[in-house]
């Protein structure tokens, strides 16, 4: 099917042959006594004819090649938005089973993808039953900050967990200076748990997002401890869970942009997006 930009520029030469090369090539073959005026003109009327004629088939061809655009981008538009309902799905039910959904808890499905030369963490989904809690927030977090970096680089089996100051004077002050947080970043959080619970999610050996549980329960400052950290190991159901979380970010993952709404994150530079770092041997 032809391109709209493509179908113009074929309309554009198709004009200029039969407006301009066919007439001139007719009179100059009547001039050399190749064809007579009146057969000159047969053979302009003849192109002009013909010229209408590709030019309806041409925006014919265009018209329905934009309809199906339209039609391809509305699918886009339906598969992504599944695609995301149904990592939603999998981490609420997650909170769920692990007792740990209430209005002081939320969770969070991150994938990685390869921007501008580093590696980024995109949140894809977020469910809380705090409806502010499920707020967007940053577009994407940077993989050698806070305790997505040491999820990240594979410390504690991938597991990790994190209390932080009741106070939130002092809490702020904490992720500036042991999550090397920049302070503009800290004053857009949507959040500012006391404590975390994430997992690195991995596919086939190899590292495709990450799963964080906050907690900003004042009442309950060790709200992941090693119960809740056993519980996550020893649930089947769970356990199955995150492998379907994370089959599904791997099969997603060169469309991982599309899925993410974010002018900030489509304004850096383009990777082509894949697995991250390299598989170690």
């Amino acid at each position: 099917m032809l391109d709209k930009a493509f179908g113009s520029k074929y309309f554009s030469v198709l004009f200029n042959i039969f407006f301009f090369v066919v007439p001139l090539g007719a009179t100059t073959c009547a001039s050399m006594g190749g064809l007579s005026k009146g057969r000159a003109k047969t053979v302009w009327v003849s192109a002009s004819i013909i010229l209408a004629l590709v030019g309806a088939v041409l925006a014919a061809i265009e018209k329905r090649h934009s309809k199906t655009q339209s039609r391809i981008a509305g699918n886009m538009h339906d598969a992504n938005a599944a695609i995301i309902d149904s990592l939603e799905f999998i981490a609420e039910r997650i909170s769920q089973l692990l007792e740990c959904w209430d209005m002081h808890s939320r969770v969070t499905v991150y994938a990685a993808v390869k921007r501008g030369g580093e590696v980024v963490l995109c949140p894809l989904a977020r469910r809380s039953y705090n409806p502010d809690l499920s707020k967007e927030g940053r577009t994407f977090c940077r993989a050698d900050e806070g305790m997505l970096s040491s999820l990240w680089r594979g410390e504690g089996r991938g597991m990790a967990k994190a209390v932080f100051p009741v106070d939130r004077d002092e809490r702020e002050h904490w992720y500036v200076s042991q999550y090397h947080m920049d302070e503009d970043t800290v004053r857009g959080l949507t959040m500012y748990p006391i404590s975390m619970f994430g997992v690195r999610l991995e596919y086939n050996r190899e590292p495709v997002g990450a799963l964080l549980f906050e907690c900003d329960d004042q009442t309950r400052p060790a709200r992941f401890d090693a119960d809740f950290m056993d519980g996550y190991e020893s649930n089947s159901a769970v356990r199955e869970l995150v492998n379907v979380l994370q089959s599904e970010i791997y099969a997603v993952r060169t469309i991982i942009p599309g899925l993410i709404h974010h002018e900030t994150y489509h304004s850096m530079p383009e990777v082509p997006v894949g697995m991250l770092p390299e598989k170690k041997s």
